[in-house]
C-alpha cells in the first residue's frame, strides 16, 4: 500500500438543505449553473443567503464556486502558506437574522497531474481519476488542470484534519495514484 493518499474533495450528496448563495459578483463572462473560476471573483465581497431554520451552514460549499469557512482556510493555510483567498461576507437576506458566515474562496493552482487511467465522459467531465504522484509530489491541496469542472485533490494530512473538525459539506472519494 502507498503511504501517500489523495482525496478529491466533493459535494455531501447527503445535504438535505445546505446553504445556497445569492447576489454573488463576478468581474468577467461565467456560464450559469457551472462553478465560477476564482480568477473572475473579487479579493472581498457581500453575498447573501435565503434563512431558513432548516438551512444547513455547511463549511465547504461547491456552488456558486468553491467556498470555505474561516477555520477550514487557517488549516488550508497552515499546508499551503502561498495560498491566495478571496473573501465572500455571506449575510442572511432577512435583517432580522443574525447569521452572517464568512467563506474564502480559495485560489487553487491548476497541477497538470492527470494519468492516461483518468476516464473522461465525452463532455470532458471526470468518470474516474488516476493522478501522477510525481506531479503532485509535495503539494497538499491542488486542482486537477485539463478538465471541464473543477476538481480539487487534498492530502491525507488535510483530509484528516478537515475530518477531526466535524466540518460539514463535503465528503472524499479516494484517487488512484500512479
Amino acid at each position: 500500500m502507498n503511504s501517500f493518499q489523495y482525496f478529491q474533495i466533493k459535494q455531501d450528496k447527503k445535504l438535505s438543505n445546505p446553504i445556497q448563495i445569492f447576489h454573488f459578483a463576478v468581474e468577467g463572462d461565467y456560464t450559469e449553473g457551472k462553478p465560477i473560476d476564482s480568477a473572475i471573483i473579487p479579493k472581498q465581497q457581500v453575498a447573501y443567503f435565503e434563512y431558513s431554520p432548516q438551512v444547513e451552514m455547511c463549511d465547504v460549499l461547491f456552488q456558486p464556486t468553491l467556498l470555505i469557512e474561516n477555520s477550514i482556510k487557517k488549516l488550508w493555510r497552515l499546508y499551503e502558506p502561498q495560498m491566495k483567498f478571496k473573501g465572500v461576507q455571506v449575510f442572511a437576506n432577512d435583517p432580522k437574522i443574525n447569521i452572517a458566515p464568512m467563506y474564502w474562496c480559495p485560489v487553487v493552482p491548476p497541477v497538470a497531474c492527470m494519468n492516461e487511467a483518468t476516464e473522461l465522459y465525452p463532455d470532458k467531465t471526470l468518470k474516474h481519476l488516476a493522478i501522477q504522484f510525481r506531479a503532485v509530489q509535495g503539494r497538499h491541496i491542488f486542482q486537477v488542470a485539463g478538465l471541464s469542472e473543477p476538481v480539487v485533490v487534498v492530502s491525507l494530512p488535510v483530509a484528516e484534519s478537515m475530518l477531526k473538525r466535524s466540518a460539514i459539506g463535503f465528503e472524499l472519494q479516494a484517487v488512484e495514484l500512479v
